[in-house]
């Protein structure tokens, strides 16, 4: 896949998923104002299927990426990079359990249940909280043991210079 293409895929991701929690949100506004009509139904629908099919995607992306990181296990970052993906698989079964979680007691609390499910606390910690939290976790480790990711493809393949805003162009000598 081309860059550019990659680039604008990104994008659209980001686009879909900014849209579906704008969509939850209004929902939300309109329940706890008082008003749960059918407009209001309709958008916590649209909101979580939107988000649904943005982390369905994501799988596919993961996968994908997944099958081509034994392509070219010289390239710069490769290991980097290969930390960052297994951390994004790791987190993706924690999300989905937040995902389902939160849609359910949307939905149960719109339709006016008052359930143990959507009131108690240990179930809000359980299948709320600590899914973040261990997400949270699994992406600082990620991140922090890729911090200097710049400085290894640099040594892999030439010189570094800075262009502004933490961004570094490697020239390739050679």
């Amino acid at each position: 896949m081309g860059r550019k293409l990659e680039w604008i895929l990104v994008i659209q991701y980001h686009v879909a998923v900014s849209v579906a929690l704008v969509l939850i949100i209004i929902g939300v506004v309109n329940l706890e104002g008082g008003t749960s009509n059918a407009t209001t139904s309709a958008l916590l629908k649209a909101g979580a299927i939107i988000l649904i099919v943005c982390w369905v995607a994501l799988v596919f992306w993961t996968q994908s990426s997944m099958r081509q990181q034994g392509e070219d296990i010289h390239a710069m970052g490769y290991a980097e990079g290969t930390k960052l993906l297994y951390g994004v698989l790791v987190a993706l079964p924690l999300v989905a359990l937040r995902l389902i979680y939160a849609i359910i007691s949307l939905f149960l609390e719109a339709g006016g249940s008052s359930s143990a499910f959507t009131t108690s606390v240990a179930v809000k910690v359980c299948m709320s909280v600590v899914p973040e939290m261990i997400v949270t976790i699994v992406f600082v480790v990620a991140g922090i043991s890729t911090r200097s990711m710049h400085k290894t493809a640099s040594r892999q393949n030439g010189h570094y210079r800075d262009v502004g805003s933490g961004v570094l162009l490697v020239e390739r000598t050679g």
